[in-house]
């Protein structure tokens, strides 16, 4: 894959169908070739978490940000 880390977040755990909103600034790297890309997060990507759905730890923007 080419996806690239913009950062991390710690977050406190949440009960079972609970959601929160996490911010977070990023900063682009340098010589990112201009473009659209989007930008999405992804939850406990070890699988350290023991959960009965482990299919619902990812989501991208619905819409592409421009690099420029």
């Amino acid at each position: 894959s080419n996806d690239i880390l913009l950062g991390t977040k710690t977050v406190a755990s949440l009960n079972a169908g609970s959601t929160t909103t996490v911010s977070r600034s990023v900063t682009v790297p340098n010589g990112m070739a201009t473009g659209k890309y989007y930008v999405g997060v992804i939850v406990d990507s070890s699988s350290a978490i023991v959960e009965s759905n482990e299919s619902n730890n990812s989501k991208a923007a619905a819409s592409a940000t421009t690099i420029k």
